[in-house]
């Protein structure tokens, strides 16, 4: 039998570098469940957002449809130019390319969205996004964040777990350079006489020391460590980068979403604005004040208003998933949300 005593920490220092390299992979792990929660999030969210600008560019085309008709017939009688007709047909045609180009995109997303739960594109078809006025957002954001926040970030915890091991390896560089000690024992018995063969005096034990010392090793382990010492050094270097990243990261996030409350506040006044005014001119057109041409220009402009604000508030959802994902998954309120 044998024991090491371990005097210099080398196999200390191996374990610890084991132990550094299975966080690595559990932090790596992690980020890759992140990541995939991640892109199941951005897609849901383009998709529902995709859908509120595909029904208001819908009705938006059957609204200037019926105005070109109206544009048209006033013409023929000589009450509109023939520059106010062809405007409306530029503006129809164009309403009318838009649409192709975000139902494919709609297509696209939710074929995205099947491959990310692991389904076909073709079992696409069945899968359906929440509405936008279904989901809720935090109800308050964060202006700054605690850098302990940061550090719950997958890809931080990775970098320190790959520091450690890098630091165990120069350990174990600068151990081996040193005399390793193993104790030896072995135990038997001796009798000149068989009935005296089980007697305790006939025990005998035999112990022994032996100190292996690297002798002449031509520059290798000294080459070793400071191999070990330039990878740790690497390794230090990218830790110090990956922790500014993540702190610029979460800086770009929390300003976003700072431009998001500024932008969503401007599209909600204009939606009001528009919704108002669109009101305003059905009650006059009811009452024979205004021709129909006015009130589809007024629905019209009611739903241009919607799909911006729609898309603004798509973008605020959008940077909040964010701002959870460059938190690693953290949360900064666990408080009730707005409805």
């Amino acid at each position: 039998m044998g024991y090491d005593p371990d005097v210099f920490g080398l196999n200390r220092l191996a374990a610890r570098g084991a132990h550094a390299r299975v966080d690595v992979a559990n932090a790596q792990l992690a980020a890759a469940r992140l990541t995939i929660e991640g892109n199941v999030m951005k897609a849901a969210l383009d998709l529902a957002a995709l859908a509120e600008e595909v029904s208001a560019t819908r009705q938006t085309v059957e609204d200037q449809r019926q105005i070109l008709k109206l544009t048209r017939t006033r013409y023929e009688l000589g009450a509109a130019s023939e520059f106010d007709l062809l405007t409306q047909q530029s503006q129809l045609a164009s309403s009318e390319a838009r649409l192709p180009q975000l139902q494919q995109t709609y297509d696209q997303t939710r074929h995205l969205l099947a491959t990310y739960l692991g389904e076909f594109p073709s079992q696409a078809n069945g899968l359906e996004a929440p509405a936008l006025d279904a989901l809720n957002l935090p109800a308050s954001l964060p202006v700054s964040l605690p850098s302990t926040l940061v550090r719950a970030r997958p890809d931080i915890r990775a970098a320190e777990a790959q520091l450690r091991a890098a630091n165990a390896q120069v350990g174990e560089a600068v151990a081996r350079m040193y005399p390793s000690l193993e104790l030896t024992g072995s135990f038997g018995s001796e009798s000149n006489h068989g009935g005296d063969l089980f007697d305790p005096a006939s025990r005998i034990w035999n112990l022994a020391a032996n100190l292996l010392m690297p002798l002449f090793e031509g520059g290798t382990l000294e080459a070793q460590k400071h191999a070990s010492e330039a990878a740790y050094r690497a390794v230090f270097a990218n830790y110090q980068g990956t922790v500014l990243g993540a702190f610029r990261e979460v800086a770009d996030v929390l300003r976003a979403l700072q431009h998001d409350a500024a932008t969503l506040d401007a599209e909600a006044r204009a939606l009001r604005s528009a919704r108002q005014a669109f009101t305003l001119v059905r009650a006059q057109y009811q009452a024979g004040a205004v021709d129909y041409l006015n009130l589809l220009t007024s629905e019209t402009q009611f739903q241009n208003a919607r799909i911006a604000f729609v898309q603004a508030e798509a973008q605020r959802y959008a940077d909040t998933a964010a701002l959870y994902l460059v938190l690693g998954g953290g949360s900064w309120d666990k408080g009730d949300v707005a409805n």
